[in-house]
């Protein structure tokens, strides 16, 4: 089982460095897999891509970092966060019914 284990760590470690020569060696037009990537990466369009998700994720960390007893600061756009798990009535025909549905997919299925 252990040499299974490893031929195939060996396996995967051959095939990313296949790829990873393929992407720095094999011309694809101007330049390789990498160049496009990093002149992709280069873009005005890319970066406003890049920036545009940092200040999303800067918003959302601040309402996740907020403490319960001082909301967010809804006035900018940002929703406000549910401090309490919502609360369902379920009625006892519900839970019956929850429990029949359970029942039948433990049951084996017929062949």
């Amino acid at each position: 089982m252990r040499v299974l284990r490893l031929v195939k760590i060996f396996f995967s470690v051959g095939f990313f460095a296949a790829f990873v020569w393929w992407g720095m060696t094999v011309r694809l037009g101007e330049r390789t897999l990498f160049g496009h990537v990093y002149a992709i990466g280069q873009t005005k369009e890319s970066k406003d891509l890049v920036r545009g998700t940092k200040e999303k994720v800067q918003g959302v960390s601040r309402i996740f970092a907020s403490s319960p007893q001082s909301p967010p600061d809804t006035a900018k756009g940002q929703a406000k966060v549910p401090t309490a798990p919502p609360q369902e009535q379920i009625t006892s025909a519900d839970r019956q019914e929850i429990r029949r549905m359970i029942e039948s997919a433990r049951s084996p299925v017929p062949r």
